[in-house]
């Protein structure tokens, strides 16, 4: 009798694992096809009417239109992420003034999509960390030809003040300029005071 059970596991083993191995195969090959249709995603959908761009499409685009980028890198996971994505890209007034004045491109902070900066081809998760991302969501300015004008990290809720940056950079849309400017404190008040 002590010898049944053993027998049992033995036989059940024979049967049920060609099973589970296909079963494992099954899963791993859809999760496969899902990850690698996610790496190949060019343009990403402007659901609510923002023209976001993947990075090299962006690229290109801002170079061919001579504007500034903005870049939202991002991880999946975040949910500030998911509430600047709500909250403020959204938003019908900022949608207006990034698709006129700015060339918009999403990058994911952890993905292992391949992208091309400076005549290097990284991950998304390496030019991130290259780029010393240190937070979610990071908003990153750059000037056409690529050269960083400056960023904000963490979400920023607020419409009115987001506004401001995006004007802001389109005043001063190199780093040259930014450095030079009145800072942006002083040039919000100045501004509010002429309103």
């Amino acid at each position: 009798m002590k010898g049944d059970p053993v027998k049992i596991s033995i036989t059940s083993f024979r049967i049920y694992f060609p099973v589970v191995i296909a079963v494992l195969a099954v899963v791993g090959l859809t999760y496969n096809a899902q990850v690698q249709s996610t790496e190949t995603v060019d343009l990403y959908v402007p659901e609510n009417g923002l023209n976001w761009l993947a990075f090299n499409d962006g690229m290109d685009k801002a170079l061919e239109e001579n504007k500034p980028i903005i870049v939202d890198v991002f991880a999946d996971w975040c949910q500030p992420c998911k509430m600047m994505d709500k909250e403020i890209y959204a938003n019908e007034k900022i949608i207006e003034y990034l698709n006129k004045n700015f060339i918009a491109i999403k990058v994911d902070g952890e993905s292992e999509n391949k992208i091309k900066f400076d005549e290097k081809e990284y991950s998304e998760r390496e030019w991130s960390m290259n780029m010393s991302v240190m937070a979610y969501p990071t908003t990153m300015f750059f000037e056409p030809g690529g050269k960083q004008i400056t960023r904000l990290e963490g979400a920023l809720l607020d419409v009115p003040l987001f506004l401001d940056i995006l004007e802001y950079v389109k005043l001063n849309p190199s780093y040259e300029s930014i450095t030079k400017a009145v800072d942006f404190d002083t040039w919000r008040k100045s501004k509010g005071e002429q309103n």
